[in-house]
């Protein structure tokens, strides 16, 4: 098992996301020391995967809110994960 194997993901939807405007977000996001990488998926979704059993995705939208750049949790069903 590798390392980021071990990491955790939290999907977000970003609207109105641009390579620039994700580029800025993660700066910001880099600002919490669980995260370590934040990702483009597809349309206005962005995954951030952490380190860490707690992630605190509240404050990270606060965060990031404060700085212009509104990121809504995404919420994985059942279904979304039977699919994975």
């Amino acid at each position: 098992m590798t390392a980021e194997d071990a990491l955790e993901e939290q999907h977000f939807r970003f609207r109105r996301c641009s390579p620039a405007r994700l580029a800025a977000a993660r700066w910001h996001l880099f600002e919490f020391a669980e995260i370590r990488e934040v990702r483009y998926v597809r349309g206005d979704v962005v995954v951030v995967r952490y380190e860490g059993e707690q992630p605190r995705p509240k404050e990270w939208v606060t965060f990031l809110a404060e700085r212009g750049f509104v990121f809504e949790p995404l919420v994985r069903t059942p279904d979304d994960l039977d699919a994975a």
